[in-house]
């Protein structure tokens, strides 16, 4: 009897301390898009990005001012009855061509714009990922939680906010 009473014994705190360990972990969270907007290289990222929109924006306009100048003559020449049947065919096929070559201009460019701002934005992305991970290990926290993701944390007790400690580590 004495036997079962210590190996219950036993069994009930060895339960208790493994519990005690779960209760003991430490949970983070910070903000990444506050980090994003406070890291000095997203403005030169930006800058960079503003500028290929404004050259596509441009181009685009380039194009459809002479586009736009193209159909104006082919108007006075069909309000002259200058073009027969099959040069208004040719002219508005033409016109057609070339407005199917702008929007094709600006879907290329909004691809363009999309992976430039990917390759500048992925190094950014991954130094704050870096600085989350090694403040994570230094201070001993088993989850960090990025609260900038909407809905993804739905309630969280004991959690210590990050934020100064991976300002520090970036330099912020």
């Amino acid at each position: 009897m004495k036997n079962i009473f210590k190996i219950v014994l036993i069994t009930a705190l060895s339960f208790f301390f493994s519990n005690v360990d779960l209760m003991a972990q430490k949970f983070g969270h910070f903000n990444s898009g506050n980090f994003i907007e406070a890291m000095p290289e997203r403005v030169a990222a930006d800058k960079e990005l503003e500028t290929i929109q404004k050259q596509l924006v441009e181009e685009i306009k380039t194009k459809e001012d002479a586009l736009l100048q193209k159909y104006a003559q082919v108007r006075k020449l069909v309000d002259s009855k200058a073009l027969s049947q099959k040069d208004l065919a040719d002219r508005q096929a033409d016109l057609q061509k070339d407005q199917a070559a702008i929007q094709q201009l600006g879907r290329e460019g909004e691809q363009k714009v999309l992976k430039r701002r990917q390759e500048l934005f992925t190094p950014i992305l991954n130094r704050i990922s870096d600085a989350v991970k090694a403040v994570g290990k230094e201070n001993g926290f088993e989850m960090i939680f990025d609260t900038s993701v909407y809905n993804a944390i739905l309630f969280a007790a004991d959690s210590e906010d990050i934020t100064p400690l991976v300002k520090a580590k970036l330099g912020l």
